[in-house]
């Protein structure tokens, strides 16, 4: 956490190091909107005069990156301009590689800022406003993206913490004080990153709080009493109660110094300097900055003071033992209840036995899995070709799994089927292999259908699948009981050449141009 990411010499006091923007929110994390030009992910090419007409204090900042490695490009303020320094590859290739957007004011590096890079960033930093100096000016319009999944609870709480701001005060509220209400109702709550003790290298771990700002941590966190969460979820958590009432939001990561200390020049940035605050926009004052972040070191105090007990469920108690009489002595042992304590529960014998028979069911699950691999292959075949979507391909395919079936059980081992053959020549080795002479009609008949001017019904389809395991059946009643068993073990269809089938394809592909040239004609 102290390491240092980088350095700034030229910040004013109390000004910010922006890294990054975000105002899109999908549920999961903050972050940079999809698209939409003036959002957060509209960048362009790096240019200067950017920051023309622009009322502030002009400020001339020196920024050496150490450890700090990615593609944001750390600047504060509205950036004029952004020099790389050196005149080395690695200088140009920055400048060719930054690209900013002037609507959030930060930039990216394509090939990612790493140690040794340094620039210069010449930026106006305008004066934060006051509350006195807004007054009831109203909020801006700028172009957001449309939030998702946002928790319910946030617009109801948020109405809620409004309208009690409100019934404190004479008048309605400004927008920069309903604004305010949500950012003091945050700030009264209590501070922990949920680190342990490991990683702070404090005495004590932090208070407990779960990491994340996803729509279910963030509603825990509405609803939770104390309220215990770091910079990350404040701000999330301000920024979608504020959209949720219609407000101009947006969560805003970055680097700045301690509220206490905030003249530090140069201001070195690293991990207990990170944090992310919400801007909102009000006309005449562009975005304005927020911390509905509690300060460190408000912690919860029933959890600093001793640990809460978490309640146990209740369960139904057995009855009272019988009260002993009142002349025996209290606390005269059991021997009986001492015996039957030491004695284990099962014998080593028994051990032994489940232990044995665990190992053997272990060895038996792993003999029988690849079995059970293979059948599950050819299940999930013969499912798939079931539910094709065309009714002549689950005609085909009742012919295929005919095949692969035949295959198993033995079928062209003796007579090999040449390249591309048809259904036909298939049929014929299969008919004379297992003096089966349906399978010619079964041939016949899939090549009909598949090839007819229209598509066969389902109860064709469902017929067609019926005939070929009554096929199936017949083939594995004309084979020895050993050429069934090793049928079902088999993975030549699985693995077996699908050349025979292709011309048929390929001719099936030829003649769909005519099936559809004949609907056609019959319209």
């Amino acid at each position: 956490s102290d390491e240092p990411l980088f350095s700034v010499s030229g910040l004013p006091e109390g000004a910010r190091v922006r890294l990054a923007v975000l105002d899109a929110y999908d549920g999961l994390v903050y972050t940079v909107s999809d698209s939409g030009r003036g959002r957060s992910s509209d960048f362009s090419a790096l240019r200067s005069n950017m920051a023309q007409d622009e009322e502030g204090t002009l400020v001339e900042l020196g920024i050496d990156i150490q450890q700090y490695a990615g593609p944001w490009l750390p600047d504060a303020g509205i950036v004029d301009s952004v020099a790389f320094d050196g005149t080395g590859e690695r200088s140009k290739d920055l400048r060719r590689g930054t690209y900013f957007n002037q609507e959030t004011g930060t930039g990216l590096v394509a090939d990612g800022l790493r140690e040794g890079d340094a620039y210069t960033v010449t930026a106006v930093i305008p004066d934060e406003p006051e509350a006195e100096d807004i007054g009831d000016a109203p909020f801006a319009k700028p172009q957001l993206p449309t939030m998702s999944q946002v928790p319910e609870d946030a617009a109801a709480i948020a109405a809620d913490i409004i309208d009690e701001a409100d019934g404190a005060v004479e008048g309605a509220l400004s927008p920069y004080e309903r604004v305010a209400a949500l950012e003091d109702w945050l700030r009264n709550s209590s501070f922990s990153h949920g680190l342990s003790k490991e990683d702070t290298g404090r005495a004590e771990d932090d208070p407990q709080s779960r990491a994340g700002h996803g729509a279910q941590r963030i509603s825990q966190l509405l609803r939770s009493d104390p309220r215990v969460g770091d910079d990350e979820q404040y701000a999330v958590a301000m920024a979608l109660m504020a959209r949720e009432l219609g407000i101009p939001a947006r969560v805003v990561m970055g680097f700045h110094a301690d509220e206490g200390d905030p003249d530090v020049d140069p201001f070195v940035a690293s991990g207990d300097t990170v944090h992310a605050w919400v801007e909102v926009a009000f006309e005449g004052f562009g975005w304005v900055s927020f911390d509905p972040t509690p300060p460190a070191d408000n912690v919860p105090e029933e959890i600093t003071e001793s640990p809460r007990q978490e309640p146990r469920p209740q369960v139904l108690q057995p009855p009272p033992p019988p009260q002993q009489p009142a002349d025996e002595p209290p606390l005269v042992p059991n021997e009986r209840d001492d015996d039957d304590e030491d004695e284990p529960l099962l014998s080593p014998f028994a051990w032994q036995v489940i232990a044995i028979a665990g190992i053997s069911l272990l060895a038996i699950a792993l003999i029988l899995s690849p079995f059970l691999i293979i059948a599950g292959i050819k299940l999930s075949k013969r499912r798939k070709r079931l539910n094709l979507d065309d009714p002549s391909d689950r005609i085909a395919g009742g012919w295929n799994e005919l095949v692969d079936r035949a295959t198993d059980l033995g079928a062209y081992r003796g007579e090999p089927i040449p390249q591309g053959a048809t259904r036909h020549e298939e049929a014929f080795v299969l008919a004379a292999t297992f003096h089966e002479p349906r399978v010619a009609t079964l041939a016949v008949e899939a090549d009909s259908r598949v090839f007819a001017p229209v598509d066969p019904s389902s109860e064709d389809v469902s017929t067609y699948w019926r005939d070929v395991d009554d096929v199936v059946g017949s083939m594995k009643q004309k084979s020895t009981w050993w050429t069934r068993f090793r049928a079902r073990l088999s993975v030549r269809a699985i693995t077996k050449n699908s050349r025979m089938r292709r011309g048929v394809q390929r001719l099936r592909e030829k003649v769909s141009g005519a099936r559809e040239s004949a609907r056609e004609r019959e319209d």
